[in-house]
């Protein structure tokens, strides 16, 4: 996961520890650890053995049947890299490139991965999208994954699909690449379906 993702959960972390020090097993008056003690404890567990951990963790409450994957639910949200693009825009202007685009951000902008998404006609942001699955019984994250912001929340799907189960999730997810993604690991995709699809029911998906 790229660091400018992680930066905002490190803060919400250390504002959580502060409002509920008790609940968190630290006394009235001990102080919470700064947001840069997870940053730095993350950075010397490294990427893969966090997975690692979070993977093992994941399985002992499947086997002790806390998580069970029958019913799914699957969303993505906006990771903000970056506010402004005007350094980017201006190095774009100095190679001549005509726009500042998705083809273009990779070869001015430092980092490398982020890209543009867009979730509506209204919101755009540069940086990434998170991919998460969650298992309605617990309420427990089952699986998780960051992307480019372009990836649309279908093609995702792949990412973070469960092993079984149905998977339930918004109209974004009603198209061929999450359909062909849910079908290859067996599981039903119930994902609400668009104003103009056949079928659609308004009621059942309220």
């Amino acid at each position: 996961m790229p660091s400018s993702a992680i930066y905002g959960s490190d803060r919400e972390l250390e504002r959580f520890l502060q409002e509920n020090n008790a609940a968190c097993g630290f006394s009235l008056v001990e102080k919470t650890p700064n947001y840069s003690v997870f940053s730095r404890a993350r950075q010397r567990i490294g990427t893969k053995l966090l997975s690692k951990i979070f993977s093992d963790l994941r399985d002992q409450l499947k086997a002790q049947g806390l998580m069970n994957e029958v019913f799914s639910f699957i969303d993505a949200s906006a990771l903000i890299a970056k506010a402004q693009l005007w350094e980017e825009r201006d190095e774009a202007i100095k190679q001549k490139y005509e726009k500042l685009n998705n083809e273009v951000l990779p070869k001015v902008a430092k980092d490398t991965q982020a890209r543009i998404g867009c979730k509506s006609k209204n919101k755009y942001w540069y940086g990434f999208k998170k991919h998460v699955c969650v298992d309605m019984q617990s309420g427990l994250i089952n699986k998780v994954a960051i992307t480019p912001a372009n990836v649309t929340d279908g093609k995702g799907l792949g990412h973070v699909c469960p092993s079984t189960g149905a998977i339930y999730a918004d109209k974004a997810y009603c198209v061929k690449s999450a359909r062909h993604a849910s079908e290859g690991q067996g599981c039903h995709l119930a994902a609400i379906k668009k104003n103009n699809m056949i079928g659609k029911n308004k009621a059942l998906d309220s």
